[in-house]
Order: structure tokens, then C-alpha cells, then sequence
């Protein structure tokens, strides 16, 4: 009696087969991981810039001054006071007991003045993606602001 059954060189070429298809799908799932945290990372990246250029211009249209110092820039409103702290590889937010952290490297900064001592605009170089990207902002104030800024500049003279 014959019993039915795999022959020795069916199973080797069966092993065979499968052994192809298994790393040919790990090779899929292993480029498919790779490119999922390199996405990862270059969107982490990008939504810190982001985040960051939305909080700066809000404050910046929104301050009744800015002052600059080395490394820090500060926003000031009528009750408060928000400062952003510029790092090696982060930029610090602190308002009152609050604090924000945007992992942005930022290489510098400018301030630029208009005719009547309010700050008009100001510039930022970041890095995004091992690239610079220039930030700029710009402010437009009205006769009223331009007027009290010119009366409190010529008090303090």
C-alpha cells in the first residue's frame, strides 16, 4: 500500500517559495517603517515652525511693544508680559507661569524700527530640514498707536 504524501524535494521547493515571499514582505514593511518615521520627523519638524510662526505673529500684531535683547524677545500688553527665549536647538515661550517649547533651531534675529521708535517688522532665520527658512513679520499701526508711541517716546526724552 502506497501512502500519499510530499516528497522530500516538493517540501525543499515549497520552503523555498515561502522563504521569498517572507522577505520580500519584510523588505516592504521595513522600507513602508523607514519612510512612515522619516514622514514622522519631517512633519514633528514642521508643525513646531508652524506653531511657532502663528504664536509670534499673533503676538506681534497683537503687543503694544516689543523689546529685544540678546536672545530674548519680548512682547509687552497693557496687564502682561510674554517673552520668547531663543536657544541652541529650542525657543522657550514664557508668559507669567506658563511655558512653551518649540524645538526650532534659530540662527538669528532682527529687529527693524520705523522712523518713530515702534518696532515695524522683524525677521527670523530657522533651520527646517537641515535648510534655512526666513520668518518675517510685519506690523502697521494706526494714526492712534503711531501718535501715543511718538508721545511716550518724546516723555522719556
Amino acid at each position: 500500500m502506497k501512502l500519499k504524501g510530499f516528497t522530500l524535494l516538493e517540501l525543499l521547493i515549497g520552503m523555498i517559495i515561502s522563504s521569498i515571499v517572507i522577505s520580500v514582505c519584510y523588505t516592504v514593511y521595513y522600507m513602508v517603517n523607514k519612510q512612515y518615521v522619516e514622514f514622522r520627523e519631517v512633519r514633528s519638524e514642521l508643525v513646531n515652525l508652524m506653531f511657532l510662526n502663528s504664536e509670534l505673529e499673533n503676538n506681534f500684531y497683537h503687543s503694544n511693544n516689543v523689546q529685544m535683547s540678546d536672545k530674548e524677545l519680548c512682547f509687552g500688553y497693557r496687564d502682561k508680559s510674554i517673552c520668547f527665549v531663543f536657544m541652541d536647538s529650542v525657543v522657550v515661550r514664557k508668559e507669567a507661569m506658563v511655558s512653551d517649547t518649540f524645538r526650532v533651531k534659530v540662527n538669528n534675529f532682527e529687529i527693524i524700527e520705523n522712523n518713530e521708535g515702534l518696532v515695524s517688522s522683524f525677521y527670523i532665520n530657522a533651520i527646517l530640514l537641515e535648510d534655512s527658512v526666513s520668518l518675517c513679520f510685519n506690523k502697521k499701526y494706526s494714526a492712534f498707536e503711531l501718535i501715543n508711541g511718538f508721545n511716550k517716546k518724546e516723555s522719556n526724552d
